[in-house]
């Protein structure tokens, strides 16, 4: 005998009164007819209607209130947890897992981690450009070309060098191909020569290639011709 609380008008004392075979409807149960506070327990499932409800299944209770069937639904009832009833107190070995099973996840950039039974490593690897908020792939270079050879991208220090420059390279530069006390050879260009005061006998001489010389007198001599007198220029050379 089981005295409980059931909803709208269904209190008070309960009476079994036996099992009922849902499919077949037997013992035979009618809607709105029954003895108020009886109850059966369904036996075999089945699709009886009793006042609207088709869906019985083995162990749940069919209770009349004095008006209409209701059913106590019992197939989610707990009967036991892993074979054991009572108070049941779980470990891990009772539902298949181990001791200390909480583990550091990693994924992405990120690697490593495992279970937290010891110590664990999680390591960050490089971080690409593209995960990196407003940062945009370092696309600056110096480039060289011509007498000027080195450079690279700008991921660190950058070397350039400018190599020895041709004559050819130098616009309206002269060439100095031979120096000496004596001699000097000119190619090119243009030379003013100026007069020069020589003392003993010192001379000075000039090798010209593809240069023109351009004389300033030096001083005039003049001369008694046939009672005329002639203004003669002469150059330092």
């Amino acid at each position: 005998m089981l005295k409980t609380v059931a909803s709208q008008s269904t209190t008070g004392q309960l009476n079994y009164a036996g099992t009922w075979n849902a499919s077949a409807n037997t013992p035979t149960l009618a809607s709105g007819v029954g003895t108020k506070d009886q109850y059966y327990v369904v036996s075999v499932a089945g699709s009886t209607n009793l006042d609207g409800i088709t869906d019985w299944q083995v162990g749940d209770w069919a209770i009349f209130n004095g008006t209409f069937w209701q059913k106590i639904d019992q197939t989610n009832t707990v009967t036991s947890v892993n074979g054991q009833v009572g108070a049941v107190v779980l470990g891990p070995n009772d539902v298949g897992a181990t001791a200390n099973t909480t583990y550091i996840l990693t994924t992405g950039l990120l690697s490593g981690g495992g279970r937290l039974n010891a110590n664990t490593t999680i390591t960050l690897t490089s971080v690409p450009v593209a995960n990196v908020t407003g940062a945009v792939p370092n696309t600056v270079n110096v480039l060289t070309s011509g007498l000027i050879t080195g450079g690279g991208a700008l991921t660190g220090n950058v070397t350039i060098t400018l190599a020895n420059v041709p004559n050819a390279n130098v616009t309206g530069l002269g060439t100095m191909a031979t120096q000496n006390s004596n001699n000097v050879t000119i190619t090119g260009g243009t030379i003013n020569a100026q007069a020069v005061n020589h003392t003993g006998n010192t001379s000075i001489s000039a090798t010209m290639s593809n240069a023109s010389l351009l004389l300033v007198p030096a001083g005039y001599l003049y001369a008694n011709v046939n009672s005329t007198v002639v203004k003669i220029p002469y150059y330092a050379i």
